[in-house]
């Protein structure tokens, strides 16, 4: 890298300034060899890579001595950046050229009118002056500031209220009970029920109370909302934090409330589906592709780099597949960081479960955001596998990539995954929906509409979806075995049982080596014995499963209803959703012969033999609605309650020269600096709280912006 200095000047206007070259002094030094700026990554050491744009030209490099390299803004001043290059290289003759002198004129078009504007601190006059090399010319010709009195964002928080902050990382149904505020240090005997509110990113949300509806909170009452984590701006993931803030209140007015929905018992066209959007992403390294103290598009936290022939195996889980839609959608961010003469110089090759999805192609540090459809088939129920192989055929010498992110959108019965479910319709607007909801672990459910303030609570009936899929050992070797679409993956030899106890609902797996001793087949005919009547068992052989079965093994797996236990043989697939005294043949039941490929059996189940529990409900959605249903083991608790400590950063009587921003555990620290500036320099002091700053210029969330947006106030207020 050829070296390079800067000269920063104060510009009196908007317009550009000239730079002229007006005289110059240099040395050649003949036979040199200038290597480029390495490209390097923490996975590899750093590769060179000649840019024949430059390297195959007979001219020196840079070709212009000086010039504007940008215009930016300090203190309200428009500042311009004058980049000098002193050393220039001709890669065609091997020259280096040395500038011992050079002289440069930068011409301000247009007529300076000198306006008086604030007078800056002596100590801000010294940095000012060592800061432009023409500080002293324009120090009193800067514009006239344009004022910004306040910030839009600071309308809902008063500092004289008194809020409580419930702070949250992920998407969900929350409650607040009367003990948890309390332990929290709230006053919950006095919090008035009607005027009791939440904000969450400077606007109020409904929220729900149940239980006695006075005056104040009852030991009764939970309070029921809708929270989220933290999302970047243009970003799945915040740079900075996931964690969100929610405050609680009873000043103010009366609080938002959602509204109780009634069954409707107007026909209605069913939604059998919702499109489950899977986002893969990690934030393993920060990318940077230069040296600026600003964040460009191409970079900040990805996944991982690859070079050529680099593979990288995903491992992804889905469930409840409606595979009566034929197509799914597989998003993806990848970006160039190497250029090459070659083009298109990148090639990703991506494929799911073996099979290939699409060849994509792109050009040098180029950005790649593309989505791809795919059979729906191509996926399975349980763990699934996504590779990335960047493939080494496009001739090109050197090819680095990256993986920002991946998405797999595949259309999923809305069956519930720890007693939750977010979902959208994709039919949407289409008039009156029903929606079938299951796979709730307790009966009383509610559904959620942030958006619009609704609320349904839903009557529930026990009722359970049973899943078992089988692969030999030649056609797959594994079993499967899902409840309600949640899977449970086998790769233990024989016969693999999952058994739901009906008494209590609870699960049990087991694996037996029916291939390997008899010993292991009478232990899984007294298991199976020994269970209750009307025990749901589900079975299924991975690998080979029969060459030491018993008589005793065939009979029991007979008292769950099997009438083809006895037909399998050698390496044959075999799948049952069965229960203990079944009559044989009644239940759900199938074999694949060898080489035949998998087999699966499915089942419906109710009450005493269901561990979910299933409801419906209606509405006409629009193409903003979402739903969050959640039953009471779903619903969730807030990480933590902290009262606000109360500050007004947006004071008129606030002002100071010399602004200290500090933690609260370097607050002495920084309180002896303050007192020290002011002593020494006569400066008006002030220490702030960084917290104060996040809650009033961020509604309480961890952002470097916001330090930014509060010393921007503060100036310019």
């Amino acid at each position: 890298m050829l070296p390079q200095t800067a000269a920063l000047l104060i510009l009196p206007g908007n317009t550009p300034p000239n730079v002229t070259i007006l005289e110059s002094q240099f040395e050649d030094i003949a036979g040199v060899n200038v290597a480029p700026v390495p490209i390097s990554s923490p996975e590899r050491s750093p590769q060179y890579f000649e840019d024949n744009s430059v390297y195959q030209k007979n001219a020196f490099w840079p070709a212009k001595l000086a010039g504007l390299s940008g215009i930016e803004r300090f203190r309200g001043q428009n500042i311009a950046r004058i980049q000098v290059n002193p050393v220039q290289y001709n890669p065609l003759n091997k020259t280096l050229r040395i500038y011992k002198t050079l002289k440069i004129q930068v011409t301000f078009p247009g007529a300076i009118s000198r306006v008086q504007t604030r007078r800056e601190t002596s100590l801000l006059e010294k940095l000012n002056n060592s800061l432009f090399l023409n500080y002293a010319q324009f120090e009193s010709v800067s514009p006239e500031l344009n004022l910004k009195k306040d910030a839009p964002q600071n309308n809902w928080y008063h500092p004289e209220y008194t809020y409580y902050k419930l702070f949250v990382d992920k998407e969900g149904v929350y409650s607040l009970d009367y003990d948890e505020l309390a332990n929290a240090g709230i006053p919950v005997q006095s919090l008035d029920l009607s005027r009791l509110k939440i904000f969450n990113q400077g606007e109020e949300i409904p929220i729900r109370i149940e239980g006695p509806q006075g005056a104040t909170l009852d030991p009764g009452n939970i309070i029921y909302f809708y929270g989220d984590r933290n999302k970047g701006s243009d970003t799945y993931f915040d740079f900075y934090t996931d964690t969100n803030t929610y405050w609680l209140t009873d000043d103010g007015d009366a609080g938002s409330r959602y509204q109780l929905m009634s069954e409707d018992p107007a026909p209605a066209n069913l939604t059998a589906f919702y499109w489950k959007n899977l986002h893969l992403e990690k934030d393993n390294l920060f990318h940077r592709s230069n040296g600026s103290s600003v964040i460009d598009e191409d970079e900040g936290w990805i996944w991982r780099y690859f070079f050529d022939d680099d593979q990288e195996v995903i491992n992804f889980r889905s469930s409840g597949i409606f595979q009566s839609v034929g197509l799914c959608t597989l998003r993806l961010r990848l970006h160039g960081t190497t250029r090459d003469p070659v083009n298109p110089d990148h090639h990703v090759r991506i494929s799911i479960n073996n099979e290939v999805v699409s060849d994509l192609f792109f050009d040098e540090q180029t950005e790649l955001l593309t989505e791809v459809t795919f059979p729906t088939g191509f996926l399975k129920e349980g763990s699934n596998q996504m590779k990335l192989h960047l493939v080494a055929d496009t001739g090109a010498q050197i090819n680095q990539i990256y993986l920002d992110w991946v998405e797999v959108v595949y259309p999923r019965v809305h069956a519930a995954g720890g007693s939750n479910l977010s979902f959208s319709d994709p039919t949407a607007p289409g008039g009156l929906r029903e929606y079938s909801l299951f796979g709730f672990r307790d009966p009383e459910i509610r559904v959620f509409d942030p958006a619009n303030g609704k609320i349904w609570r839903l009557t529930s009936s026990r009722l359970s979806v049973y899943r078992v899929e089988s692969a030999g050992f030649d056609d797959g070797n594994y079993v499967k075995i899902s409840t309600d679409f949640e899977t449970v993956d086998f790769t233990s030899r024989g016969h693999n049982l999952l058994v739901i106890h009906p008494q209590t609902g609870a699960i049990e797996t087991k694996s037996f080596d029916t291939f390997a001793s008899t010993a292991q087949a009478d232990e899984m005919a007294n298991y199976i014995n020994s269970l209750a009547d009307s025990t749901v068992v589900l079975a299924g052989i991975a690998d080979e499963g029969t060459v030491s079965m018993t008589e005793n093994a065939y009979l029991a797996l007979e008292s769950l209803g099997s009438s083809l236990t006895r037909q399998v043989q050698s390496r044959d697939s075999w799948a049952l959703v069965g229960w203990k005294g079944a009559a044989i043949g009644t239940i759900k039941e199938n074999i694949s012969a060898r080489f035949a490929g998998p087999t699966a059996v499915l089942d419906t189940l109710k009450d005493n033999q269901a561990i979910g529990f299933n409801a419906v409900f209606k509405d006409i959605p629009s193409t903003e609605t979402s739903y969050l249903a959640a039953s009471n083991s779903g619903v969730q608790k807030v990480k933590s309650i902290e009262k606000d400590a109360s500050s007004d950063l947006r004071a008129a009587t606030n002002g100071a020269d010399y602004i200290i921003i500090t933690h609260a555990n370097f607050r002495s620290e920084a309180e002896r600096l303050a007192n020290y500036r002011n002593q020494k320099d006569g400066l008006r002091t002030a220490v702030i709280d960084v917290q104060d700053i996040y809650d009033q210029f961020n509604f309480g969330i961890l952002s470097p912006q916001a330090i930014k947006d509060f010393l921007s106030y503060a100036f310019l207020n």
